[in-house]
This record gives C-alpha cells, sequence and structure tokens, in this order.
C-alpha cells in the first residue's frame, strides 16, 4: 500500500509539473529515439550462511525506442538547461550459457526516465536524474515463473548526448535501478534472490 501511494503521488507530481511547464514555456521541442541496450541484472543469494553477489551472468543485447520532451527551465542562464522527460519501451534482461548455446531471461519494460540536462560543453548536453519502470513481460529459460517479479522498477538516470546536426544527436544513457524487482525465495524464506536491472542504452535521438 505504502508503494502504491509513493507512485500515485510521484505520477500526480510528474503530470502537475508537464503541466505548468507546458503552459508557461514557449521553447519546447520534442524528439524521437531508437538505439540498442546491453543490460545485465545484479543478481544477489541471500542465505543463511553468505550472500553471493553478481552470479555469472552475461549481458543481453537488444532495443530500446520512444519519445521525449524537453522543456526549458526559465531560471537558468539563456535556457540551456531543460527538464528532459522520455517514455521509452526498453528490453533488458541478461544472458546464460549452458555448454556453448546462449540463453536468455527476457525483462521487457515501459521506462519513464526524468533528468535535468544541461549543456555544459557546445554541443554537449549532460543529463542526471531518474526513471520508473513498469513491467511488461518476463521470458526466463530456466524458471519459468515469471509472476514472481514486481510490476515496478525504481532507480536513477545518466546521459550524454551529443549534437552533430540541427536536429539529430546521438546519445549515450545509464538506468541504475536501485528497486529489486524479483520475488523469489526457497527452503521458507531462508534462500532469498535479488534481481536489479543494469541498462547502458546507445542511440540516435531526431528533435523536432
Amino acid at each position: 500500500m505504502i508503494l502504491m501511494n509513493f507512485y500515485r503521488n510521484f505520477a500526480l507530481l510528474f503530470f502537475t509539473l508537464i503541466l505548468n511547464c507546458t503552459i508557461y514555456s514557449q521553447e519546447i521541442s520534442y524528439n524521437i529515439f531508437s538505439g540498442a541496450n546491453l543490460s545485465n541484472t545484479k543478481y544477489t543469494i541471500n542465505n543463511y550462511k553468505n550472500n553471493n553477489s553478481g552470479a555469472g551472468y552475461n549481458a543481453r543485447l537488444a532495443f530500446h525506442l520512444g519519445l521525449g520532451i524537453d522543456i526549458p527551465l526559465d531560471f537558468t542562464f539563456k535556457n540551456k538547461t531543460n527538464l528532459s522527460v522520455e517514455i521509452q519501451y526498453s528490453e533488458q534482461g541478461d544472458s546464460f550459457f549452458i555448454g556453448s548455446k546462449r540463453y536468455l531471461d527476457e525483462i521487457n519494460q515501459l521506462n519513464i526516465p526524468i533528468k535535468i540536462k544541461t549543456e555544459l560543453l557546445k554541443n554537449l548536453n549532460f543529463g542526471l536524474g531518474g526513471y520508473v519502470g513498469y513491467l511488461l513481460n518476463v521470458e526466463e529459460y530456466l524458471e519459468q515463473d515469471e509472476y514472481n517479479y514486481n510490476n515496478f522498477d525504481l532507480g536513477l538516470a545518466g546521459s550524454i548526448e551529443y549534437k552533430f546536426l540541427e536536429n539529430l544527436r546521438v546519445k549515450i544513457q545509464f538506468l541504475y535501478g536501485l528497486k529489486d524487482v524479483l520475488d523469489r525465495d526457497f527452503m521458507e524464506n531462508k534462500i532469498k534472490f535479488d534481481r536489479y536491472n543494469r541498462v547502458l542504452q546507445f542511440g540516435l535521438n531526431y528533435k523536432f
């Protein structure tokens, strides 16, 4: 209940902020973007004897795509600082080998990164903030128990963008999950598995 209230209050604050900025700002820009994901998960196994962190998983190569809006913050110098809000479909998870064959654990989400983005160097923007995510579907090769995953994700977001054409930018973004997205335990909670998303995104951003 506490978690649901948090997400409800966050959504209300978010949409109120967007509405106010839309009313009072005259230079809002929109963008579409797509690119590759290189994702993994921090996987910990907690039990009454030890804590095993980062059990041998490999990265998953997939993709992301979405829409974004940049809202100038009027109190900053020459409007070079923006509130950046995105909504993206992101294919995440990890991979592992059995013998020589690679298998995937797929964690596909709808993410909303929200950042303060500023141009510190000419044509080079840095962004810092956070993201909320909603789980769309999970496909695990070994466990087949996607119902043990939590619906919501929460974490930090950071990005670097370089403008090389008037309306085209190349972007690198990192999503660092702070919320355990897996709720799986064995032996009456003596052994518990935790999983945190880690996603590195490379892509192109078209501004219009």
